[in-house]
């Protein structure tokens, strides 16, 4: 009976130790799995940070080409308002006879 006795009892230290073993190695996968979703999180949130300063230059861009389009439309609008005016003041000019029909 003694050596049923200690059989059993070697058979629960050694469940013992293995439980442990794998208790610890439950908390270490577990603190891997921590650090490994706090990584993509950080690299989620940097990510998310490039791609703001990516859309804010892109938008930066955009407004500047909306601006020199605007300044161009506005010039080439005032150069055919001038260059209008000057045809239309010449061609009055030339109904009134003031300038002959070949001059400019």
């Amino acid at each position: 009976m003694e050596e049923m006795n200690a059989r059993w009892q070697g058979f629960m230290e050694q469940h013992e130790r293995y439980a442990r073993a794998l208790e610890q190695r439950c908390s270490e996968l577990e603190h891997a799995a921590n650090l490994r979703r706090h990584w993509r999180q950080q690299s989620t949130d940097d990510q998310q940070r490039q791609l703001d300063h990516i859309l804010l230059e892109q938008q930066q861009k955009t407004e500047m080409v909306n601006e020199a389009r605007f300044k161009v439309t506005k010039i080439s609008h005032c150069v055919i308002i001038h260059i209008s005016a000057k045809w239309n003041l010449v061609i009055s000019f030339r109904s009134l006879g003031i300038i002959s029909s070949g001059g400019s």
